[in-house]
Protein backbone atom coordinates (compact mmCIF):
# COMPACT_ATOMS: atom_id res chain seq x y z
CA UNK A 1 0.00 0.00 0.00
CA UNK A 2 1.34 3.38 -0.96
CA UNK A 3 1.40 5.66 2.08
CA UNK A 4 2.64 8.79 0.33
CA UNK A 5 3.54 9.76 -3.18
CA UNK A 6 6.06 12.47 -3.94
CA UNK A 7 6.30 14.40 -7.17
CA UNK A 8 9.98 13.43 -7.43
CA UNK A 9 9.20 9.74 -6.86
CA UNK A 10 7.12 9.70 -10.01
CA UNK A 11 10.27 10.38 -12.04
CA UNK A 12 13.33 9.06 -10.14
CA UNK A 13 15.73 10.26 -12.87
CA UNK A 14 15.17 13.83 -11.65
CA UNK A 15 16.35 12.97 -8.13
CA UNK A 16 20.01 13.33 -7.17
CA UNK A 17 21.58 10.21 -5.67
CA UNK A 18 22.20 12.02 -2.36
CA UNK A 19 18.49 12.85 -2.13
CA UNK A 20 17.16 9.45 -3.16
CA UNK A 21 14.91 7.93 -0.50
CA UNK A 22 14.27 11.19 1.32
CA UNK A 23 10.80 12.65 1.00
CA UNK A 24 10.99 15.89 -0.98
CA UNK A 25 8.45 18.19 -2.46
CA UNK A 26 4.77 17.79 -1.89
CA UNK A 27 3.94 14.41 -0.36
CA UNK A 28 0.33 13.41 -0.64
CA UNK A 29 -1.07 11.11 2.01
CA UNK A 30 -3.19 8.49 0.36
CA UNK A 31 -4.73 7.29 3.62
CA UNK A 32 -5.27 10.72 5.23
CA UNK A 33 -4.92 9.42 8.80
CA UNK A 34 -7.34 6.52 8.40
CA UNK A 35 -4.85 3.96 9.73
CA UNK A 36 -4.31 5.84 12.99
CA UNK A 37 -8.04 6.39 13.34
CA UNK A 38 -8.76 2.70 12.80
CA UNK A 39 -6.10 1.73 15.37
CA UNK A 40 -7.58 4.20 17.85
CA UNK A 41 -11.07 2.77 17.34
CA UNK A 42 -9.85 -0.79 17.87
CA UNK A 43 -7.90 0.17 20.98
CA UNK A 44 -10.80 2.12 22.48
CA UNK A 45 -13.18 -0.78 21.81
CA UNK A 46 -10.82 -3.20 23.56
CA UNK A 47 -10.34 -0.84 26.50
CA UNK A 48 -14.10 -0.38 26.82
CA UNK A 49 -14.64 -4.13 26.75
CA UNK A 50 -11.94 -4.68 29.40
CA UNK A 51 -13.47 -1.94 31.57
CA UNK A 52 -16.93 -3.51 31.36
CA UNK A 53 -15.54 -6.94 32.29
CA UNK A 54 -13.67 -5.43 35.24
CA UNK A 55 -16.79 -3.59 36.43
CA UNK A 56 -18.84 -6.81 36.26
CA UNK A 57 -16.20 -8.63 38.33
CA UNK A 58 -16.18 -5.85 40.92
CA UNK A 59 -19.98 -5.89 41.07
CA UNK A 60 -20.02 -9.68 41.49
CA UNK A 61 -17.47 -9.49 44.29
CA UNK A 62 -19.46 -6.80 46.07
CA UNK A 63 -22.68 -8.83 45.75
CA UNK A 64 -21.00 -11.91 47.17
CA UNK A 65 -19.56 -9.85 50.03
CA UNK A 66 -23.01 -8.42 50.83
CA UNK A 67 -24.52 -11.91 50.72
CA UNK A 68 -21.86 -13.25 53.10
CA UNK A 69 -22.45 -10.34 55.47
CA UNK A 70 -26.22 -10.94 55.39
CA UNK A 71 -25.75 -14.65 56.12
CA UNK A 72 -23.40 -13.87 59.01
CA UNK A 73 -25.85 -11.33 60.44
CA UNK A 74 -28.71 -13.85 60.23
CA UNK A 75 -26.59 -16.49 61.96
CA UNK A 76 -25.71 -14.07 64.74
CA UNK A 77 -29.38 -13.06 65.19
CA UNK A 78 -30.45 -16.71 65.21
CA UNK A 79 -27.84 -17.60 67.84
CA UNK A 80 -28.92 -14.71 70.08
CA UNK A 81 -32.57 -15.69 70.07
Amino acid sequence: MLLYQSVTELNPSKVRSSEFGRPKGRELLTHAGQISHQKALVKSALECENYEIEQKEISSEMSLKELEDDVNNLEIKHLKS
